[in-house]
């Protein structure tokens, strides 16, 4: 992906937002403070292209019918994707112009449920059955929302077998190794810290993408203990089934 050969598509006189979107001959990319948040195919811009989002698809297979909370938008491919499967999704975005630019340019639907303030100041009105966090200051994780004392709101959204999930990715490569192991610190000490079984996916080929899930009976470290074989088993087939392999 080189932006450097990508036209602007909402380049306006006097236009400074910091949200930006652009595209070449096969990709559109949503491009806040200049760091990259999302992207698409150029034909088809609600179609993600990034493996992140399949990813966070991935806690689908333990939630059927159920409802979902997005925290940040971005260019609305996870909403977009949960919605199309059948999920009941409310996304939370604090920049009111990322939603119009998700609209006008990644094709997000209107009619999708969103509520354009602080996730800080979010107040849920039920328990939903998955969360997924994927807001960034720039290129790391939102540290006003990876850490225990959110995490501790999270965990009081969701239905008793729900699950949290989130994506803890540096742009930076040689940072992410450090914002693992920080967001994991803050996990095991918030109200998550009983949930012994914790799943982390890493992007294939690149250590700069990290995927956490947790509180789902189901998902759990391939090297714990007492995860079963068998859901061992399960997990890496689906992964090399679903991820690794395009």
């Amino acid at each position: 992906m080189k932006l450097e050969t990508a036209i602007r598509l909402d380049a306006e006189p006097g236009n400074t937002n910091k949200v930006k979107v652009y595209q070449d001959h096969n990709y559109r990319y949503m491009v806040i403070d200049d760091c990259l948040q999302g992207y698409s195919f150029a034909r088809n811009p609600s179609i993600p292209v990034s493996k992140y989002i399949r990813c966070l698809m991935y806690a689908t297979s333990f939630v059927e019918n159920g409802s979902a909370l997005c925290i940040g938008l971005g260019p609305g491919l996870l909403h977009s994707e949960l919605a199309k499967s059948g999920y009941d999704v409310l996304s939370v975005e604090k920049n009111k112009d990322v939603y119009d630019k998700a609209v006008k340019y990644f094709d997000f639907d209107e009619g999708f449920h969103v509520e354009t303030y602080d996730a800080i100041n979010f107040v849920p009105k039920a328990k939903f059955d998955m969360v997924f966090l994927d807001a960034f200051d720039g290129h790391t994780p939102a540290t006003d929302l990876y850490n225990r004392e959110f995490f501790n709101r999270v965990k009081s959204w969701l239905t008793p077998s729900g699950i949290f999930a989130m994506n803890i990715v540096s742009t930076i490569a040689s940072d992410s190794g450090d914002e693992w192991i920080r967001v994991d610190k803050e996990l095991s000490l918030s109200a998550f810290r009983n949930h012994d079984r914790k799943f982390y996916i890493c992007q294939a080929n690149t250590k700069a993408n990290v995927l956490a899930f947790v509180g789902n009976p189901y998902l759990g470290y391939e090297d714990n203990n007492n995860q079963s074989e068998e859901v061992k088993s399960m997990l890496r087939n689906k992964l090399e089934r679903d991820y690794y392999n395009d």
